[in-house]
């Protein structure tokens, strides 16, 4: 299952109060990772964004971690958390859906 499809059943599962949701067209935000690291953009696919921040799940090809969620700043040096894989970031989101959100 792709990326995208996991980002979809989550939101599916969660309704309406998902924070996440897939992006059709990642054009800008590829652009905006560029600015903020040394990536080449053809390297560069921005997958998915959450709503409550300026977290975007990209894949990034030809690297360990090729599966990566940047939180973008727009004024510096983006910062991110890698994955091995789409389905461990995708479980890191719901995780962290379920801790900060539904926990409360």
């Amino acid at each position: 299952m792709t990326a995208k499809k996991m980002i979809s059943a989550l939101a599916e599962k969660y309704g309406d109060e998902f924070i996440w949701s897939p992006l059709a067209d990642g054009s800008f935000f590829e652009r905006q990772l560029v600015k903020e690291s040394d990536i080449e953009p053809e390297r560069i696919t921005a997958l998915a964004k959450c709503e409550a921040n300026d977290d975007v799940l990209y894949h990034i090809g030809g690297e360990e971690l090729p599966w990566r969620i940047y939180h973008l700043t727009y004024y510096c040096r983006a910062k991110y958390k890698g994955f091995s894989s789409a389905e461990e970031a995708c479980d890191y989101i719901e995780k962290c859906f379920i801790e900060d959100y539904i926990s409360i």
